[in-house]
């Protein structure tokens, strides 16, 4: 075996192979190291089953939790209770993360939030999939996703959010069905929606309306052009309307 561990005090059961270390726990490996308050280790399936505050480090991924089981020999793992796992610019956090190190790939459940500090974006819900080798993320249940712009942030729920990387790693983010979003200057609902940070262009399908001041907008598709958080133009496509308040009961309309 490649591991080497150590600890203040430990206990060995020579029948099932299986250490019980605690305090300033360490487990060293050429390609991880594993810090733990208290922690068992089987030398026979070389899994660890981590039973307090724990660390995992490697070259480009940290992970924390302080509850679940790592297996050293497959790569595969459960993480428990305010688990963590960072991975360079991409933070999963959840109640609950299964995590394939091999594939860089996690399943996380309730409470999920998933961070991309590059794109300055967060993804919430309650069940998510993430892929970092592929850089692309799933969210359903109660999704929500904050961009923060200069000054201003775009807040936007959908029954399902996905969002992944193109050939030139530009970000773009999908939402299905039930899109609702607001920013400080105007709100909007559409049945479905896309957004692409390389151009901050955020397209409108199915249904598509915008609130902004006293305005209404409506049309087949809503295309609307971002610049540092602020709408800097918009283009209606197919059956465009605006209503605008004027007075009580009072609209201009252009249709």
């Amino acid at each position: 075996s490649n591991n080497t561990l150590t600890s203040d005090q430990g206990h060995y059961n020579s029948k099932s192979e299986v250490f019980n270390f605690r305090e300033n726990v360490l487990l060293k490996n050429p390609e991880y190291q594993i810090e733990s308050d208290t922690l068992i280790y089987s030398g026979r399936s070389e899994i660890v089953w981590f039973v307090g505050p724990s660390t995992i480090t490697s070259d480009d991924t940290n992970i924390y939790c302080e509850n679940g089981w790592y297996n050293t020999r497959t790569d595969l793992s459960q993480f428990n209770e305010n688990a963590r796992i960072t991975t360079g610019s991409t933070t999963m956090r959840g109640d609950s993360i299964s995590f394939d190190g091999k594939k860089g790939a996690g399943e996380i459940y309730c409470n999920v939030h998933i961070q991309d500090t590059s794109s300055n974006y967060i993804i919430t819900g309650d069940y998510g999939w993430h892929n970092d080798k592929l850089g692309k993320s799933f969210v359903s249940d109660r999704a929500m996703l904050i961009q923060a712009f200069e000054g201003d942030s775009l807040f936007l729920r959908a029954d399902t959010l996905k969002s992944g990387r193109d050939s030139l790693s530009n970000q773009k983010v999908f939402a299905f069905h039930n899109v609702r979003f607001y920013t400080s200057d105007f709100q909007g609902k559409s049945d479905s929606l896309t957004y692409s940070d390389v151009d901050s262009l955020l397209v409108m399908y199915q249904c598509p309306v915008i609130w902004s001041a006293e305005n209404q907008i409506s049309g087949d598709t809503i295309r609307l052009k971002m610049s540092r958080g602020q709408l800097s133009k918009m283009y209606v496509d197919h059956d465009a309307f605006i209503a605008s308040l004027v007075a009580d009961s009072a609209y201009n309309q252009i249709k």
